[in-house]
């Protein structure tokens, strides 16, 4: 799916040159997506920008759970009793924008296209996604759980990756607490695990409103 390089612009009032990126693929004359809205917003004026040091990676090597989730069984609503992460993104995986590849193709460079389909949100991505078949004590959260590709499309996100981490981590609390191995927990405390993230569901919940109403009391 590619990456995300993210740019911090800033306008300087005059002229600068554009730090050399021998990594990067020459665009110097050649129309592609976004260019002219950049020159419509800053009148042309050329600015002074500077990349970020990590590339935002859109997805990773996926390692195989219990479930492996697709794309169809989230379209399709199916439940699973050990749904505990929601996915609210759409579908949306990235694959090269054939309109342009070939214009300025240079080694495995390339610019991307979105493709977006839309399903019912949330969706709760079962628990038997975060952690390996065949590695006993081994918990999985971000871009690599068990999902094919399409379905990371949904779930690659970071706030959705953020509370793939809280969820492993209360599994992980479980684990010490019992002496057990990530899959005893879904075999084993699957009721207590669920019981307490809505705990913690509603202790959130009750906090939001308590902020709501002091805040409108102000």
């Amino acid at each position: 799916m590619g990456m995300t390089n993210v740019w911090y612009v800033e306008k300087t009032g005059e002229s600068e040159t554009f730090p050399s990126c021998p990594w990067a693929v020459d665009l110097r004359g050649v129309e592609f997506p976004g260019r002219s809205d950049v020159k419509d917003v800053y009148a042309n004026v050329r600015e002074k920008s500077l990349g970020v040091l990590v590339l935002g990676e859109r997805k990773s090597r996926r390692l195989l759970g219990d479930v492996i989730l697709t794309k169809a069984e989230v379209i399709a609503q199916r439940a699973y009793e050990d749904g505990c992460v929601p996915s609210t993104w759409n579908f949306d995986v990235h694959y090269p924008d054939r309109r342009f590849y070939a214009v300025f193709h240079e080694g495995d460079g390339f610019l991307t296209k979105d493709y977006r389909d839309l399903y019912v949100t949330p969706y709760f991505i079962p628990f038997r996604c975060l952690y390996s078949r065949n590695v006993p004590n081994l918990f999985m959260a971000g871009r690599n759980i068990s999902v094919t590709h399409d379905a990371l499309g949904a779930a690659r996100v970071m706030r959705t990756c953020g509370m793939m981490g809280e969820i492993v981590g209360y599994a992980a609390a479980l684990c010490l607490e019992y002496g057990i191995a990530p899959r005893q927990v879904y075999e084993l405390q699957l009721a207590r695990f669920l019981g307490r993230l809505h705990d913690l569901e509603n202790k959130e919940t009750h906090k939001s409103d308590v902020e709501k109403q002091m805040h409108s009391a102000l």
